[in-house]
């Protein structure tokens, strides 16, 4: 990346700042459907943070991903699309860049990028169930 000049460091500042209120904008979408659109909003908010980053590098998107994340779970009245969002489509995009520039062959790329998904995905079920629904009966669910 180029070496920038305080008044391009300020146009960087004020797209991120757009990029991040858009990204909130896209998760509050979700809450008028009851919770049907919560992937669908969390990966297309992603995406701005997937933009950002190529044009402007992974430092300043993570800064994008960071504020989004934060606002939207203050924000949003149905957490479920922003909690997706934080905890694994938002920082998603920074990964696959990094993965992409290992020197590695593309077998074992796929295998990182899929294994990483799907442990944050597993991370966040966990969370979930331990802090909102508690242990499992499974013999009590069974039989119901």
């Amino acid at each position: 990346m180029k070496r920038r000049s305080f008044g391009n460091a300020a146009l960087v500042v004020a797209r991120g700042g757009i990029f991040s209120s858009l990204g909130v904008l896209i998760l509050l979408l979700a809450h008028p459907f009851d919770e049907v659109l919560d992937l669908t909003v969390a990966t297309i908010a992603s995406l701005l943070v997937w933009f950002f980053a190529a044009e402007y590098g992974k430092k300043f998107a993570f800064c994008v991903y960071l504020s989004t994340a934060l606002l939207s779970l203050l924000l949003t009245p149905a957490n479920t699309g922003a909690i997706v969002y934080a905890m694994i489509t938002g920082w998603y995009p920074l990964f696959k860049v990094t993965v992409e520039r290992l020197k590695a062959k593309q077998s074992v790329k796929r295998l990182l990028k899929i294994s990483v998904f799907t442990l944050a995905f597993l991370l966040m079920v966990v969370l979930f169930f331990k802090l909102f629904v508690g242990p499992l009966d499974f013999a009590t669910l069974t039989s119901d």
